[in-house]
């Protein structure tokens, strides 16, 4: 398994760099690999802006649009760590369960 520093990010190398397989970002990685990608937006937002893909729109539909794109990338990658964390416990719950169900 690759340690946390060393995974790529799909903002800053595109989605070809990321890993295959279920070995490379399982369990508790996956947690770890959302908060990376999430900081690597707003990191990639702070310096060198929403400009680079944006800049070519008229300055009405850029101010409205930047705020749109930034609000729900935040938005989806939060829900996406709650969600991973929420998934966890549950497979937590399932596993517990059966295996009680196995022994009586």
């Amino acid at each position: 398994m690759y340690p946390v520093s060393v995974l790529p990010s799909p903002f800053l190398a595109g989605p070809a760099a990321i890993p295959q397989g279920g070995d490379r970002l399982s369990g508790h990685l996956g947690v770890f690999y959302l908060v990376d990608s999430l900081h690597d937006f707003q990191v990639f937002t702070d310096e060198d802006g929403l400009e680079t893909f944006l800049g070519h729109l008229p300055n009405a539909d850029y101010a409205s649009l930047r705020n749109f794109i930034s609000s729900e990338m935040i938005f989806f990658g939060t829900g996406s760590i709650i969600a991973l964390a929420i998934l966890a416990i549950r497979m937590i719950i399932s596993v517990w369960r059966w295996h009680n169900l196995k022994k009586a």
